[in-house]
């Protein structure tokens, strides 16, 4: 783990902390964001699981109540969201990430990592669109779907962009591993 900023040394303390509470080692591919938060302040997540056949949710109105929820109590200050991908069948290697010291595969077709959990730092319902604004915590290495940096969606709805305060151009411009991506393509990548 790392910070922007070159004088932060908390996350990487925190980063070790996690590692020795998990038997000291960092050779763990991927963590669950539910277990880290018990771990760091005692705190019991509810998890919501997002695949048919796991989920207690029923029919697309029952997935919008979800996002709605949660986008309520983000709103709030209510909660912290975290997400995860399942298993990507076109993950593979990634020479950055593998220079970077990471070992999960990276879906060539999506840019999303297999079996990994990303922070939300925004939730919104704008112009119609449901909407998470992700982090990949590597820093780099990003969604590459609908409403990606330097997706054409956000020229032909610069409403949306302005709401956001988003300029897709300049994201597009540096890969730090933050995107907007469609409640409906979560749905579908991860778990």
């Amino acid at each position: 783990a790392h910070s922007a900023s070159a004088r932060e040394l908390w996350v990487m303390l925190i980063e070790k902390a996690v590692a020795k509470i998990t038997g000291g080692s960092y050779a763990m591919r991927g963590s669950n964001p539910s277990t880290d938060a018990f771990h760091l302040t005692g705190w019991i997540p509810e998890t919501f699981p997002l695949k048919d056949e796991e989920s207690l949710c029923t029919s697309q109105a029952d997935w919008m109540r979800i996002f709605d929820t949660a986008q309520q109590g983000f709103a709030k200050g209510q909660c912290v969201i975290c997400i995860g991908t399942t298993e990507l069948p076109d993950a593979m290697t990634n020479e950055l990430a593998l220079r970077s010291g990471y070992s999960e595969g990276v879906s060539s077709s999506t840019g999303l990592v297999a079996g990994h959990a990303y922070p939300v730092l925004q939730c919104c319902l704008e112009e119609g669109q449901r909407l998470l604004y992700v982090k990949n915590p590597w820093g780099h290495t990003r969604w590459k779907g609908r409403y990606a940096p330097g997706d054409l969606v956000w020229t032909s709805n610069p409403i949306l962009a302005s709401k956001l305060g988003y300029n897709s151009q300049a994201a597009a411009s540096i890969d730090d591993g933050a995107f907007w991506i469609p409640w409906e393509e979560v749905l579908r990548y991860f778990s």
